[in-house]
């Protein structure tokens, strides 16, 4: 082999590999821009999918959380409901179920005209049944001899006088009840909130009134009854669990309970909507339960 033929051989390999560094270099500008690319738009998309993701993640977790302590806010209310109010319930249907039986042992006296026999219905209810309760038992038989109708015992049991009330034919009791509220006349109130239910004894508001009238009238072992019988009918107005949530609580302070009446109105607080700042407003609920509710949520 020649001299110059060496050379050209040379020659071509260096530039051989000239070209293959060349392309190299192409290559690796080409996947540096595309990494420049991934760099700039790609890792920042990424990471706002990535952000989007936990966002919407936490907001579920969020909801859900939020959820969770509803839940569990409620079942506690419910327990304190059943702790401190349902058996009450319990105990004043009894005491219902008792006025029936009476009302239908003593129809005689009942429908009698003679005033002798009416003084002696009278003293019968005074000595059967607390006072909190004759007015009831007195305007419930009042209501029977009215209606000229007398009652028929069922399989052994004695039931409720019933008559058809159409609407007009007595006053609004409801009104009134309230209006007798406002003139502070709370045993008046309560006969006449009595009255209404009479009729309507699933209307939760209504029992809520009279245990506030029984309340002020003193007659506190009656409107305990009278909540508990608010709080048994499970409304779900929230405007109505309010007021029944803050008469629960007044009424158990007013008892003596102070410590029960400022849990309950806490745990209540914690389950009904807007029961807090309205608890708060209240300076007969400050004043009943000696100021103990600076803790409200």
């Amino acid at each position: 082999m020649t001299q110059e033929s060496s050379d050209a051989d040379r020659n071509y390999k260096l530039e051989l590999e000239k070209f293959n560094l060349e392309e190299a270099k192409v290559a690796l500008a080409k996947r540096g821009f595309w990494l420049d690319i991934v760099g700039k738009v790609g890792i920042p998309i990424s990471l706002l999918v990535l952000s989007l993701v936990t966002y919407i993640s936490g907001e579920q977790l969020a909801e859900n959380r939020l959820q969770f302590e509803k839940d569990v806010s409620a079942s506690e209310l419910l327990r304190k409901d059943k702790e401190l109010f349902f058996r009450s319930s319990d105990s004043q249907r009894a005491a219902k179920l008792l006025r029936i039986e009476f009302i239908d042992k003593h129809q005689e006296l009942i429908f009698s005209e003679r005033p002798e026999d009416r003084k002696l219905l009278e003293e019968f209810v005074k000595s059967d049944f607390e006072p909190d309760e004759q007015n009831w038992l007195l305007a419930r038989i009042a209501r029977v001899r009215m209606s000229g109708r007398r009652v028929e015992p069922k399989a052994g049991i004695a039931s409720p006088p019933v008559r058809q009330v159409q609407v007009g034919e007595f006053p609004d009791y409801v009104e009134r009840g309230k209006e007798d509220i406002r003139k502070l006349k709370f045993e008046d109130a309560v006969i006449v909130f009595r009255l209404h239910l009479s009729t309507n004894p699933n209307d939760a508001l209504v029992w809520n009134y009279l245990a506030y009238a029984q309340m002020r009238a003193g007659q506190l072992r009656g409107a305990r009854d009278s909540i508990s019988n608010a709080i048994y009918q499970q409304p779900n107005d929230v405007k109505t669990r309010q007021l029944i949530a803050i008469n629960a609580a007044k009424i158990l302070c007013s008892s003596g309970d102070v410590g029960e009446g400022v849990g309950y109105i806490k745990t209540a607080a914690q389950a009904i909507p807007g029961l807090a700042e309205i608890a708060r407003a209240d300076g007969e609920l400050r004043t009943r339960c000696a100021g103990s509710l600076a803790s409200l949520p």
